[in-house]
C-alpha cells in the first residue's frame, strides 16, 4: 500500500493489535512430536519424523500427536494472533521437509497439548467446506511427508470442522 511518499510493506505492523500482511505461522520439529494415535486409519506410517498418507483416505481421519509445551505455545500464540476458536480446525499451509507443500486441515485441543491434522486434496471441490470436511471428509493427499514442517495460516481463515470432529 503507498500514500503520497508513505510505503508500507510485508511484514510492517502499525500499532497494538494492527497487522498488515503478518504471516501467522509455527514450526513442528521431529523433537517437539511423539506420535499418539491414528484417528480410523488411513496412515500407513506415522512417528515423530513423518507420516505416510495412503490413497483412499479422507480429512475425517486424522493424526494425533502429544506437543512439548514450547510448541503447544507456538500454536496458541498463532491461533490467538489470528483470533482462531481453539475449539474448531483450520486450513494451513504447510512446507514439509520432504512431501513439498500442501494445505493441511489442523486443531488443536486446550486440555492435552496435541495437534491432530490431516493433509487435504485441494482438487476435490468441496475442500473449504467444513461439514464436507468434519463430517464425511474431503479426501486426502497422499505421500510420505516430513518433519520439521513450517505451518502457515491458510488466507483467509478456513474452518475445517470442530476440534471432535474427526471420524
Amino acid at each position: 500500500m503507498s500514500l503520497a511518499g508513505i510505503t508500507l510493506g510485508a511484514g510492517i505492523t502499525i500499532g497494538s493489535g494492527v497487522r498488515i500482511n503478518v504471516p501467522i505461522s509455527f514450526t513442528v520439529n521431529p523433537g517437539d512430536i511423539t506420535f499418539y494415535e491414528n484417528f480410523y486409519g488411513g496412515y500407513s506410517s506415522a512417528s515423530s519424523t513423518g507420516f505416510t498418507s495412503d490413497p483412499g483416505n479422507n480429512t475425517g481421519n486424522g493424526l494425533a500427536y502429544n506437543v512439548s509445551p514450547g510448541l503447544y505455545n507456538a500454536v496458541l500464540a498463532a491461533y490467538s494472533a489470528a483470533g482462531l476458536d481453539t475449539g474448531q480446525s483450520y486450513a494451513w499451509n504447510v512446507a514439509w521437509t520432504t512431501g513439498g507443500t500442501s494445505v493441511v486441515r489442523v486443531g488443536n485441543t486446550s486440555t492435552v497439548n496435541q495437534l491432530v491434522f490431516a493433509p487435504i486434496d485441494t482438487t476435490f471441490s468441496n475442500w473449504q467446506t467444513a461439514w464436507q470436511t468434519a463430517f464425511y471428509g474431503t479426501p486426502t493427499q497422499t505421500g510420505t511427508f516430513t518433519f520439521p514442517a513450517t505451518f502457515t495460516l491458510y488466507s483467509p481463515a478456513t474452518t475445517q470442522g470442530g476440534f471432535a470432529n474427526w471420524c
